[in-house]
């Protein structure tokens, strides 16, 4: 076995240890995209709806995990249970709204769900609901 000068073995940890970092980064980028699984928004009667009052964010151009174009996030979010039958658990649902701060025309027929408790207004500073994403969070 040939013997390395400790100048090429630093080279060689460095390599190994930069490899290791890139794997890892790698690993953890695709554990992340992969859960939990994105849900597509077919109507208000999904299960994960179980509690959404507002317009459907994929019938405004976004989706459950982005809001559509010319809108933003609201900071603040309700939760609820929802039971998936399927898989017979309770989820964790957040229901986040796009914000913008003119008013937005009205909801596309048959995207405005009504299930739950009515929610008020999550935008504040006299912005306006576009639309309302639901986010699975986790196990109840």
């Amino acid at each position: 076995m040939k013997r390395r000068s400790p100048a090429q073995q630093h080279i060689l940890t460095t390599r190994r240890d930069w490899m290791r970092r890139l794997l890892a980064a790698f690993a953890g980028t695709v554990a992340f995209v992969t859960q939990p699984a994105p849900m597509v928004a077919q109507s208000c009667q999904d299960w994960f709806r179980c509690n959404q009052w507002g317009c459907l964010c994929s019938c405004r151009g976004g989706s459950d995990y982005s809001c559509p174009p010319g809108t933003t996030s609201s900071t603040q979010a309700w939760f609820s249970c929802c039971y998936d039958q399927v898989r017979r658990k309770l989820f964790l649902i957040r229901y986040i709204d796009c914000c913008q701060s003119t008013p937005p025309p009205a909801c596309p027929s048959g995207c405005s769900c009504a299930r739950g408790s009515y929610q008020p207004n999550w935008c504040g500073n006299g912005r306006h609901v576009v639309c309302t994403r639901a986010v699975l969070v986790n196990v109840c």
